[in-house]
């Protein structure tokens, strides 16, 4: 029979100051740490690198769909009024004017949103995917019973500006992000004494 001798060290108190940076950090910051980071991930830079992708289709490429135009109202800071189109079929279809990132959906002025809804309307718009499986309907072009309510040079324009508003969202959050890890790790450092 042989004798099994034990590998195992008695415990013995050890000076936190001789420990790598990253071990003196208590298990509770790292978790918050890598938490943020994961959302962070998901709902900042993953959606960025899509915004970043976005190429301006011409107007011979752009989708269109006709119907009654209504509105939904979303609250919030950056709320604002979804288009959509009750198609003639019964279907519902609800487009925007935001690639996210924090921007309004508002395609039209909100003063004139009770004065377009119920009326007949084609919108002309394109596919931009905002996420691993998610898409948008961007909207580019509105025509309100013949009259353009927004052109696609406008529609254009407000996709340029909606992509810097966003990049500039994006560094914001980024370097709000770096700070709170930063504060975590901090916090969560083990002191002696």
């Amino acid at each position: 029979m042989k004798k099994i001798y034990s590998t195992l060290t008695p415990l013995v108190a050890v000076d936190a100051a001789s420990l790598p940076w990253w071990r003196r950090v208590r298990w509770w910051a790292w978790v918050v740490v890598v938490l943020v980071v994961f959302v962070y991930v998901w709902a900042v830079a993953i959606p960025m690198y899509y915004i970043n992708q976005v190429q301006v289709p011409s107007v011979e490429l752009l989708n269109e769909s006709e119907g009654v135009v209504i509105f939904k109202y979303f609250s919030g800071k950056q709320g604002g009024y979804k288009i959509g189109l009750e198609m003639y079929d019964g279907r519902k279809e609800m487009f925007t004017c935001s690639l996210g990132l924090g921007g309004s959906p508002d395609c039209v002025l909100r003063e004139k949103v009770k004065s377009l809804e119920g009326r007949g309307g084609r919108l002309w718009w394109f596919k931009v995917k905002d996420n691993i499986n998610h898409y948008r309907h961007y909207v580019m072009r509105i025509e309100i019973e013949g009259a353009d309510v927004m052109s696609y040079i406008n529609g254009k324009k407000f996709l340029r500006l909606d992509i810097e508003r966003a990049r500039e969202r994006f560094w914001f959050t980024t370097l709000v992000m770096v700070i709170f890890t930063y504060t975590t790790i901090r916090k969560g450092v083990k002191r002696n004494g």
